[in-house]
């Protein structure tokens, strides 16, 4: 709610979901695009863009041991 709260009308929120997996304990923890929309959804916010997962060119640590792919998400508060 904090992080809504700073958002100016029509200001957009960028998530960097990673990463996504299977995997148990962390850190990093095992994290998916449907947890982060589920918190932020409820605030009014609402999604502009979405890819997941973003190209191989553009995951976080590509080449990760776990094999975990990256989303990117892009909220938008209204107006």
């Amino acid at each position: 709610a904090r992080t809504v709260s700073l958002l100016k009308p029509g200001g957009r929120l960028v998530s960097l979901v990673f990463p996504i997996c299977d995997k148990e304990g962390g850190p990093p923890y095992a994290l998916y695009p449907d947890a982060v929309k589920s918190l932020v959804e409820p605030r009014s916010l609402t999604i502009l863009e979405e890819q997941n997962p973003v190209p191989d060119e553009l995951k976080h640590m590509p080449k990760n041991p776990f094999g975990a792919k990256t989303a990117f998400i892009v909220f938008q508060k209204p107006q």
